[in-house]
């Protein structure tokens, strides 16, 4: 799919260079590159490279794009600039059998539609399940967890509070059928609550307008009459899938009471009162605050960023009344993107949940009390606010929050400041960070070679134990960073990572073979390349907690990697 960006003043679609030149030529893509969904249309509306919309189709059928998906009204249309000779009927012909080709191969002509019974089953039935629910428990993040407050003591008495808890809708994300029912209800009222969706909103006025005959690029009253305006997301979670709330969840295995305390979006704050008073009258207070995902009322979304981290609505004005009553929270934190809450040293654990899906309550629920054991990996940076954006564990060298420093002498940190005058540089929590509720350690490391040639294998062993009391998962991370390459690389960059699930007291060996040809990078001279040099190798169990460095030294010539790059590691364990 050709993306809807640009570059160097080329849009991607239309762009042939990287349509014909670099993924065909160099890359050696045979396959059918389709439009993104209104990437011809944006063409002429958003990018202004064609006059009008069936220009457009021109732009970018010569530029390298097969097709045009979903509705295709501009493609339709190139037949006349073949009759005006404008366009060799060749490239069409070239895009007409890349298109049919993967039909065939897909077996369309024998059996061009799906069994939709099939697929319903195919979604809903007990392995799917199954895997959707390991899925949702193994993504749920610990990030942080004092004094041990989780997994939850089963005397207290606890409060739940925040629009999160009672709601399954918030947990799913968008680009599901969820999404599309408040799309397409959003699209057919005349309420002011319109959705965004790339311009599809300028299409709609359009049309209503009667100024402009061409063929819209979506065509929203034929989804709306198949899939109705009618519908309840909570009903089709729970009837369809089996999904439950965290509420649901947690009062089939503790004492909680619920209080919403106000929306995810809004400034409506009357119902903090009974917040308020239930979290007084508790021992704890777990807190469900984020956003949701979608196209309407939605906090991000395709089309939908923020331009800040801070808690939508009132939700952070919630939480500071709440820390007001000295109870312990435990925050846990629903997606989409990322926020970095205002938090105060009774905020004791806080659990990154993301957007868990159906089965999100009863994977928190379990990870709250105990039943199973957080294993999730920070798969970002979460900066401590706004202004430390762009931050990223693995930027390059001589930029961002880690130096490296060779040499010795003086401390050019202490000499430059090396970060903010009114904030730490450091993220609030680092990539690959995740917390347990047992403990690991991590000993026996060894590189088994420390010169090898720059078209071999080094290997990285090394021992890990759980070392607590209880069964679990760990993720092994490994890191590498070129020390002498002429341009600037990153800090670190992650090479192989594992997760191990061990018995209490139990250890397993692991052995990283980590290939040269992962190494690969452009050289000074736009060459894709692994060259001779020192490599620094770095094990630990998230991109800040490294407990293991070693150098290894490349040697031999300079190898072009170009369509020979290896992109994973290979990982032995040894129980």
């Amino acid at each position: 799919m050709a993306s809807y960006s640009e570059i160097d003043g080329i849009p991607c679609g239309a762009n042939k260079k990287i349509a014909r030149e670099l993924l065909r030529e160099t890359m050696g893509f045979g396959g059918v590159l389709v439009s993104d969904g209104g990437a011809v249309w944006k063409l002429f509306n958003t990018f202004g490279v064609a006059k009008d919309y069936v220009e457009a189709g021109l732009v970018g059928i010569k530029g390298g794009m097969d097709t045009e998906m979903p509705v295709g009204a501009a493609y339709r249309q190139l037949g006349q600039y073949v009759e005006s000779g404008e366009l060799d009927v060749s490239i069409i012909d070239e895009a007409v059998r890349r298109v049919l080709a993967s039909k065939f191969e897909l077996g369309l002509f024998e059996q061009p539609y799906i069994n939709e019974d099939n697929v319903a089953r195919s979604m809903t039935n007990k392995n799917s399940i199954t895997i959707s629910k390991e899925i949702t428990e193994q993504s749920i993040i610990l990030l942080k967890n004092e004094e041990s407050v989780l997994p939850i003591k089963n005397n207290k008495k606890i409060a739940v509070v925040g629009p999160h808890a009672g709601l399954l809708r918030p947990s799913v994300s968008g680009y599901t059928i969820m999404a599309y029912y408040e799309l397409i209800a959003g699209m057919s009222s005349d309420s002011k609550d319109e959705p965004t969706f790339h311009g599809i909103m300028d299409e709609k006025k359009k049309a209503k307008s009667k100024k402009d005959n061409s063929e819209n690029v979506y065509s929203f009253g034929e989804m709306a009459d198949f899939l109705g305006t009618n519908f309840n997301p909570e009903e089709i979670l729970k009837a369809k899938f089996g999904g439950t709330t965290l509420v649901e969840e947690l009062k089939t295995r503790t004492n909680v009471n619920y209080a919403k305390g106000c929306e995810i979006v809004g400034d409506d704050t009357t119902e903090f009162g009974n917040a308020l008073e239930l979290a007084k009258n508790s021992d704890m207070v777990i807190m469900t605050l984020g956003g949701n995902c979608g196209w309407t009322k939605c906090t991000g979304g395709e089309g939908k960023d923020r331009t800040s981290l801070d808690l939508p609505g009132v939700q952070q004005q919630l939480l500071d009344e709440i820390v007001k009553t000295g109870k312990e929270i435990v925050l846990v934190l629903y997606g989409p993107g990322q926020y970095a809450p205002k938090l105060t040293d009774n905020v004791k654990a806080i659990i990154q949940a993301w957007l868990p899906g159906a089965y999100g309550g009863s994977a928190i629920a379990k990870i709250l009390c105990g039943e199973i054991n957080p294993s999730g990996k920070l798969p970002i940076t979460m900066p401590r606010n706004v202004g430390q954006v762009p931050i990223f564990y693995n930027h390059k060298t001589g930029s961002g929050y880690t130096v490296v420093q060779e040499k010795s002498g003086i401390n050019s940190i202490e000499l430059f400041g090396g970060g903010y005058v009114d904030s730490e540089n450091t993220p609030l929590f680092p990539f690959g960070h995740g917390l347990s509720y047992t403990s690991f350690e991590i000993s026996n490391t060894l590189v088994a070679k420390n010169e090898i040639s720059t078209n071999e294998v080094i290997t990285v062993t090394c021992t890990i134990k759980n070392v607590g009391d209880r069964a679990g998962v760990e993720v092994i991370q490994l890191y590498c960073r070129d020390c002498e390459a002429h341009v600037t690389r990153p800090v670190k960059q992650l090479a192989g990572f594992k997760r191990v699930y061990l018995e209490a007291q139990k250890s397993a060996q692991l052995s990283f073979m980590l290939s040269t040809a992962q190494l690969g990078f452009y050289n000074e001279d736009m060459e894709f390349v692994v060259e001779p040099g020192n490599i620094e190798l770095m094990l630990g169990t998230s991109s800040e907690n490294i407990v293991y460095k070693e150098k290894v030294k490349l040697t031999g010539e300079k190898i072009n990697l170009m369509g020979k790059r290896s992109y994973t590691c290979p990982v032995i364990v040894s129980i």
